[in-house]
């Protein structure tokens, strides 16, 4: 098995992930997305990585969309690397409350 660098385990892992997901949202021919992840390395091996966050997005709401829309139902930030975010935070406090329990 050739060794790779942790940046193409790290993409490999994403890309195998976004790829086992169902087509539904996914961009058609001709058309593209930014995809974003989050990976966590255990120890020095990169072979033993887990994928944390992933996520798909390059919209942003105008002004007047976020002005007329009902507050708090929108999200108004689609961007990957926010979403991305968004899922590292979610399951970091899913872990603390696993830590605390």
């Amino acid at each position: 098995m050739p060794q790779h660098s942790l940046e193409e385990a790290v993409a490999r892992l994403c890309l195998q992930r976004y790829k086992k997901l169902p087509k539904k949202g996914k961009p058609i021919s001709g058309q593209w997305t930014v995809l974003a992840g989050l990976v966590m390395q255990q120890g020095e091996d990169i072979s033993n990585l887990e994928l944390i966050s992933l996520a798909t997005g390059t919209k942003c709401l105008s002004g007047e969309e976020r002005l007329q829309s009902v507050k708090g139902t929108l999200l108004n930030d689609c961007h990957a690397e926010v979403l991305v975010r968004r899922g590292f935070l979610n399951w970091f406090l899913n872990q603390a409350k696993l830590a605390a329990a």
